[in-house]
Protein backbone atom coordinates (compact mmCIF):
# COMPACT_ATOMS: atom_id res chain seq x y z
CA UNK A 1 0.00 0.00 0.00
CA UNK A 2 1.41 3.35 -1.00
CA UNK A 3 1.95 5.47 1.70
CA UNK A 4 -0.06 8.90 1.66
CA UNK A 5 2.21 12.27 1.73
CA UNK A 6 1.75 13.99 5.01
CA UNK A 7 0.21 18.06 4.72
CA UNK A 8 2.09 20.91 3.98
CA UNK A 9 1.67 22.70 7.39
CA UNK A 10 3.32 19.41 8.81
CA UNK A 11 6.77 20.20 7.10
CA UNK A 12 6.38 23.42 7.64
CA UNK A 13 5.70 23.15 11.25
CA UNK A 14 9.09 20.63 11.18
CA UNK A 15 11.48 23.43 9.57
CA UNK A 16 9.93 26.17 11.92
CA UNK A 17 11.09 24.54 14.97
CA UNK A 18 14.31 23.64 13.53
CA UNK A 19 14.92 26.92 12.44
CA UNK A 20 14.15 28.02 15.95
CA UNK A 21 16.52 26.11 17.42
CA UNK A 22 19.07 26.02 14.67
CA UNK A 23 19.20 30.36 14.17
CA UNK A 24 17.22 30.97 17.63
CA UNK A 25 14.54 33.24 15.42
CA UNK A 26 10.83 31.75 15.07
CA UNK A 27 9.63 31.93 11.42
CA UNK A 28 6.18 32.85 11.35
CA UNK A 29 3.53 32.11 8.55
CA UNK A 30 2.00 35.38 8.63
CA UNK A 31 2.82 35.80 5.00
CA UNK A 32 1.86 37.09 1.85
CA UNK A 33 4.13 34.47 -0.04
CA UNK A 34 5.72 31.69 0.65
CA UNK A 35 6.10 29.01 3.47
CA UNK A 36 7.33 30.82 6.20
CA UNK A 37 9.34 34.56 6.73
CA UNK A 38 11.50 35.88 8.97
CA UNK A 39 10.50 40.05 9.69
CA UNK A 40 12.62 41.75 11.63
CA UNK A 41 14.09 45.20 11.78
CA UNK A 42 17.27 44.51 10.70
CA UNK A 43 17.44 43.52 7.50
CA UNK A 44 14.67 42.24 4.42
CA UNK A 45 12.56 39.78 5.25
CA UNK A 46 13.40 36.10 4.78
CA UNK A 47 11.47 33.93 2.77
CA UNK A 48 12.00 30.47 3.37
CA UNK A 49 10.03 27.85 1.47
CA UNK A 50 9.49 24.19 2.32
CA UNK A 51 9.09 21.13 0.88
CA UNK A 52 8.53 17.58 2.39
CA UNK A 53 7.45 14.26 1.08
CA UNK A 54 7.27 10.74 2.77
CA UNK A 55 10.12 9.91 0.67
CA UNK A 56 11.82 12.60 -0.64
CA UNK A 57 14.33 10.45 -2.84
CA UNK A 58 11.25 8.48 -4.11
CA UNK A 59 9.35 11.31 -6.58
CA UNK A 60 9.78 14.92 -8.08
CA UNK A 61 8.89 17.86 -5.53
CA UNK A 62 7.26 20.43 -7.70
CA UNK A 63 7.69 24.30 -7.55
CA UNK A 64 5.33 26.72 -8.72
CA UNK A 65 6.05 29.53 -11.71
CA UNK A 66 6.10 32.49 -9.80
CA UNK A 67 7.25 30.58 -6.54
CA UNK A 68 9.92 32.85 -4.35
CA UNK A 69 12.14 31.99 -1.58
CA UNK A 70 15.44 32.98 -0.07
CA UNK A 71 16.10 29.90 1.35
CA UNK A 72 14.53 26.21 1.03
CA UNK A 73 14.15 23.23 3.22
CA UNK A 74 13.38 19.86 2.10
CA UNK A 75 12.06 17.25 4.80
CA UNK A 76 12.36 13.52 4.46
CA UNK A 77 9.43 11.93 6.04
CA UNK A 78 10.67 8.57 4.71
CA UNK A 79 10.66 7.40 8.98
CA UNK A 80 7.78 9.09 9.55
CA UNK A 81 6.06 6.88 11.58
CA UNK A 82 9.20 6.61 13.67
CA UNK A 83 8.57 10.18 14.38
CA UNK A 84 11.85 10.70 12.73
CA UNK A 85 13.21 13.32 9.89
CA UNK A 86 15.95 14.28 7.86
CA UNK A 87 15.74 18.07 6.98
CA UNK A 88 18.06 19.45 3.96
CA UNK A 89 18.99 23.43 4.04
CA UNK A 90 19.78 25.21 1.01
CA UNK A 91 20.58 28.21 1.07
CA UNK A 92 20.21 29.47 -2.67
CA UNK A 93 17.09 31.54 -4.08
CA UNK A 94 15.14 30.53 -6.34
CA UNK A 95 16.70 33.24 -8.85
CA UNK A 96 20.13 32.00 -7.95
CA UNK A 97 22.38 31.65 -10.84
CA UNK A 98 22.73 28.25 -9.68
CA UNK A 99 19.01 27.46 -9.47
CA UNK A 100 18.14 28.99 -12.14
CA UNK A 101 19.87 27.33 -14.55
CA UNK A 102 19.13 23.64 -13.08
CA UNK A 103 18.33 21.39 -15.46
CA UNK A 104 14.50 20.13 -15.07
CA UNK A 105 15.00 17.44 -18.41
CA UNK A 106 16.95 17.31 -21.61
CA UNK A 107 15.95 20.70 -22.89
CA UNK A 108 14.92 22.74 -20.53
CA UNK A 109 16.30 24.64 -17.61
CA UNK A 110 13.92 25.64 -14.13
CA UNK A 111 14.23 29.06 -15.42
CA UNK A 112 12.47 28.03 -18.81
CA UNK A 113 10.16 26.12 -17.28
CA UNK A 114 9.22 29.25 -15.35
CA UNK A 115 8.94 31.37 -18.10
CA UNK A 116 6.59 28.86 -19.84
CA UNK A 117 4.22 29.55 -16.26
CA UNK A 118 4.91 25.77 -15.57
CA UNK A 119 5.49 24.20 -12.99
CA UNK A 120 9.31 22.95 -12.65
CA UNK A 121 9.84 19.28 -11.35
CA UNK A 122 12.92 17.27 -10.57
CA UNK A 123 14.34 14.83 -8.48
CA UNK A 124 15.57 15.69 -5.08
CA UNK A 125 18.64 13.91 -6.17
CA UNK A 126 19.18 15.76 -9.20
CA UNK A 127 18.93 18.91 -7.90
CA UNK A 128 21.44 18.02 -5.19
CA UNK A 129 23.85 16.99 -7.80
CA UNK A 130 23.12 19.52 -9.58
CA UNK A 131 23.45 22.54 -7.17
CA UNK A 132 27.08 21.12 -5.78
CA UNK A 133 27.25 19.89 -2.24
CA UNK A 134 28.70 23.65 -1.09
CA UNK A 135 25.22 24.79 -1.47
CA UNK A 136 23.17 22.04 0.73
CA UNK A 137 23.78 20.27 4.50
CA UNK A 138 21.66 17.95 6.10
CA UNK A 139 21.10 19.76 8.53
CA UNK A 140 18.57 17.69 10.89
CA UNK A 141 18.32 13.98 11.19
CA UNK A 142 16.80 12.77 14.34
CA UNK A 143 13.69 12.46 16.43
CA UNK A 144 10.86 15.01 15.88
CA UNK A 145 11.16 15.48 19.83
CA UNK A 146 14.86 16.99 19.87
CA UNK A 147 13.74 20.09 17.92
CA UNK A 148 11.88 21.60 21.14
Amino acid sequence: IRTSNFPSHISENIVKFLFCKKYNVMPTWDTKVGDLCINNDYCKPLKIEVKGSINLFNGPPTFGPKESWDIIYFVDGKDTFKKKYKIYEIKLSNISETWRNMKVNKNQTYQDQCLQNRRPRSTFKNILNQIGCNNYSLVFDGHITELF
